[in-house]
């Protein structure tokens, strides 16, 4: 029987660590982009962004305000364009065929 033929289970450890990192990851870039709405160097709204990216899988708040965003942003890029509308043509400048 081949080894690597199953499903590789993962090591609790392992899945602890990442668990934490991205926990801590998630909050320390939430921090930063609140500091960052104050200060003119840091990007706030992307790094805030981002820490509810990494916090959502762990959070149910972070992953109510990330459903929300994209459901405003799809909602938002899918609205239409309004259509150009040509100007009207006067008498004078319609095909002299076309009466015909």
């Amino acid at each position: 029987m081949n080894p690597g033929a199953g499903p590789r289970k993962k090591h609790p450890k392992l899945v602890l660590f990442w668990k934490i990192l991205s926990i801590s990851a998630g909050s320390i870039l939430i921090l930063l982009g609140i500091a960052g709405l104050f200060l003119p160097i840091l990007q706030g709204w992307l790094m805030i962004l981002a820490g509810l990216a990494l916090l959502s899988p762990h959070s149910k708040c972070a992953h109510a305000i990330m459903t929300w965003l994209k459901t405003k942003l799809r909602i938002r890029h899918r609205s239409p364009v309004p259509a150009r509308q040509e100007p009207e043509r006067g008498i004078e400048s319609r095909d002299p065929k076309e009466g015909m």
